[in-house]
């Protein structure tokens, strides 16, 4: 333990002057060091800072790179605890730093804060909104210059990419493999077999990869390595695409003999069996449903029949019909506590998320699975036209036609709505407009729903193909590999020290 000892020394009385006292001090504190709640995520993520070996009962700012975004007070040992901060909205893809800065000496600490987004499943979340809310480097104005990066030929994937943490999780029903690569360079890190095909979008989640086959089997590998964490047989037809909240795997499969679809509840650790509900028939069973969240309950569309169950028990709340037409129905997303789906009747339904009840319904041919963003909502149709409805009416707000089917569904991002087509090209659109921003032909006529995340998109099909903005297009980047001079930082002088109350 440090002592400061006597004012004095000895019998010689030699007072310490004021500068020798504060080096004393300083000593006897440390030097300072922070420490972060989370070490990196998608802009506006919240954080919580804590530090220690600063002088005593001192004001603190911290600074995310140059912003000042709190003051708080260190207690008498020079210490502080969860000061709030949060990444920048502007923030770009790369390394950050948080500083802790001591307002009277100038002495700090730093750390670094990596940004980032996932596209971890199926249309972005467990909602399946198609809604990148983090995006901020492909916009109106740069996704012209769009240019492929890489290409992976052959693969034969069936489904939307997951992208997380830097790796590109691609599933092949040809290859009957589940495929990693690197996101940025196309290089593969690892792959897996399944005992059958894969036709479902796989999703991530703390780590941890998922999918199905269609023998009914889920898997989890992990993410880094591909090593198979645990697998479960749940019946003998499967292939939907997970859904993945609050550390439970949604995930439907089927009887193929009776055509009879159950959906499942599994925790997401272990794979043990939560609750199962029956959800209706499918007369697909290679291809059952695709479940979505909302809130704290899930839905799920089978044979034209929108079911609603408690999340947390599997209990029926209510159904809806949306058609009566056997085949194979698209998703539905939940935004903003309404349910949207596209039907076979080739209507699209508005439905109150909590009680069922119709707020709209528009003939429209949809499709996919709608996308949900700025007041609109985004869906393909059965012949070849990328429609905007009003959210809230169903109103038609734009549309465009390309040359063939399209059965994926959109993806939104930073006021960009991008969609591929049975034409074999792949579109973006000016989200409010509608106006053709970009295009791109590929060698396939069908490719799964895009992913857009960390200035790049994504898509699967026969090749995956990774698109990223031309270099000397890139918005010039604020993420540093060097931390910031502390001597630069400059503090808000009006700032609020922090309390519970004011943050």
């Amino acid at each position: 333990m440090c002592k400061l000892g006597n004012l004095f020394s000895g019998g010689r009385g030699i007072f310490l002057s004021a500068v020798s006292m504060l080096l004393l001090i300083s000593s006897c504190f440390g030097q300072p060091t922070i420490t972060l709640s989370v070490s990196g995520g998608p802009p506006t993520t919240k954080l919580l800072v804590s530090g220690s070996g600063f002088a005593p009962n001192v004001p603190v700012n911290i600074y995310f790179d140059k912003t000042d975004e709190t003051l708080i007070m260190t207690d008498g040992n020079g210490s502080f605890q969860n000061a709030a901060a949060h990444a920048l909205g502007s923030a770009l893809p790369g390394r950050h730093w948080v500083t802790a800065l001591n307002r009277n000496n100038r002495q700090g600490a730093q750390s670094p804060f990596l940004v980032f987004t996932n596209w971890a499943q199926f249309q972005f979340d467990a909602s399946h909104t198609g809604l990148n809310p983090y995006e901020n480097v492909i916009s109106k104005s740069s996704v012209s210059q769009l240019a492929l990066a890489w290409e992976v030929t052959e693969l034969e994937s069936s489904a939307s990419p997951a992208v997380a943490d830097g790796l590109l999780y691609a599933a092949s029903i040809g290859n009957n493999k589940l495929y990693a690569f690197n996101a940025l360079s196309g290089t593969l890190v690892w792959f897996s077999y399944p005992d059958c095909s894969l036709v479902g979008s796989p999703a991530f989640a703390a780590g941890i990869v998922y999918d199905q086959d269609t023998c009914g089997s889920v898997y989890a590998w992990n993410a880094k390595t591909g090593f198979l964490i645990w697998k479960e047989q749940l019946f003998n037809v499967g292939g939907s695409s997970p859904a993945i909240l609050n550390g439970v795997v949604y995930i439907a499969v089927a009887n193929g003999e009776t055509e009879v679809t159950t959906l499942y509840a599994l925790d997401a650790t272990t794979g043990t069996t939560l609750w199962t509900a029956p959800v209706g028939t499918h007369s697909s069973p290679d291809f059952p449903p695709t479940p979505a969240l909302g809130a704290s309950m899930v839905y799920v569309i089978t044979e034209g029949e929108l079911f609603a169950l408690d999340a947390h028990t599997g209990t029926q709340l209510w159904t809806y019909t949306v058609g009566n037409v056997k085949g194979l129905y698209p998703a539905p997303c939940v935004a903003d506590g309404v349910v949207y789906a596209s039907s076979l009747d080739n209507n699209v339904y508005a439905l109150n998320a909590t009680t069922g009840a119709l707020i709209w319904k528009v003939l429209a041919g949809a499709s996919t699975t709608p996308a949900v963003a700025n007041g609109m909502i985004y869906t393909g149709t059965t012949g070849g036209t990328l429609i905007a409805l009003s959210a809230d009416t169903g109103t038609l707000r734009w549309h465009f036609t390309t040359g063939g089917l399209i059965s994926s569904s959109p993806a939104v991002a930073n006021g960009v709505v991008v969609d591929s087509s049975w034409d074999g090209n792949v579109y973006a659109w000016d989200a409010d407009s509608g106006a053709l921003l970009w295009q791109y032909t590929t060698d396939d006529g069908l490719t799964p729903a895009p992913a857009v995340a960390n200035g790049a998109l994504w898509l699967g099909g026969f090749n995956v193909y990774a698109f990223t903005l031309k270099s000397d297009d890139t918005p010039e980047s604020s993420a540093s590999e060097i931390a910031p001079d502390m001597s630069t930082l400059q503090p808000k002088g009006a700032l609020l020290p922090y309390t519970p109350e004011n943050h």
